[in-house]
C-alpha cells in the first residue's frame, strides 16, 4: 500500500543503491516533491577516498534527473547530491 503524502518540500534517498532501486525510490517519491523542493541522494558520488561499486547507480539516475529538466543540481557535498525541482 503507498501512502498519499500529496507534494513534499524534501525527499531522502538512501536504500537500494542499484540503478534499479535508485530510479524506483525516485520515480516512487521524487515525483512528489514541490518546485523549489529538494531531493537528496547519498552514495551518489565517491568520496575520493574509497571507490565504492553502489555510487555508479546512483550517479546515473542523478545524470539522468538532471538531464531530464525538472531538476538541477544545485550541490554536492561528499556523496551526497542535492537536486532542487525547477518545473
Amino acid at each position: 500500500m503507498e501512502l498519499e503524502t500529496g507534494e513534499v518540500d524534501l525527499v531522502f534517498i538512501d536504500g537500494d543503491h542499484s540503478y534499479d532501486g535508485a530510479r524506483s525510490d525516485f520515480e516512487r517519491f521524487g515525483r512528489r516533491v514541490r518546485v523549489g523542493g529538494s531531493v537528496l541522494f547519498d552514495d551518489a558520488f565517491d568520496d575520493g577516498l574509497l571507490e565504492t561499486p553502489h555510487t555508479a547507480g546512483v550517479s546515473r539516475v542523478v545524470e539522468e534527473v538532471e538531464k531530464a529538466g525538472r531538476f538541477r543540481l544545485v550541490k554536492r557535498v561528499q556523496k551526497l547530491a542535492h537536486l532542487e525541482r525547477r518545473s
